[in-house]
């Protein structure tokens, strides 16, 4: 059969095989990591909105109302790597928003109610985004959301 002067090696269908499998497990994981990578992301931006909602409390009881902007707020939170400056409003619905941004597109909004309560708007306004998130989608997304 074989002298032991012959080298053994791998035939190209064992490698085809290999590359094959390799191919199918990326196929399954990288989308998985992409959507774990956003949901960590929408979490910063959540984080964000939670210290406005705090901040414009703290100022609707110093003042009675509350603020109309960012910057009447008592925290200075800018624009992220990830996101848009955020905003505020005396809107009881809608004391804070943020907006998630890749480049200069934006991709999906989070606002935050005086009572808490998180919603997004995403870009398209078909929500798939805000529903890989698990963030619930709002009812009615403001105009300006849509680019």
């Amino acid at each position: 059969m074989f002298s032991s002067n012959q080298k053994r090696a791998f035939t190209l269908m064992e490698l085809l095989t290999v590359v094959i499998i390799v191919g199918i497990l990326a196929a399954f994981a990288v989308p998985n990591y992409i959507n774990t990578i956003e949901t960590q992301i929408s979490a910063e931006g959540i984080s964000t909105l939670t210290a406005i909602r705090a901040s414009q409390e703290r100022h609707r009881i110093e003042t009675g109302a509350y603020a109309n902007s960012a910057a009447d707020l008592d925290i200075g939170v800018g624009p992220s790597t990830n996101f848009s400056a955020p905003s505020a409003s005396a809107n009881v619905n809608e004391v804070g928003a943020i907006s998630r941004m890749q480049g200069a597109t934006r991709l999906y909004t989070i606002h935050i109610s005086n009572a808490g309560t998180v919603v997004c708007c995403d870009r398209l306004a078909d929500n798939i985004t805000c529903a890989k998130l698990g963030i619930p989608a709002g009812a009615s997304c403001p105009a300006f959301m849509i680019p």
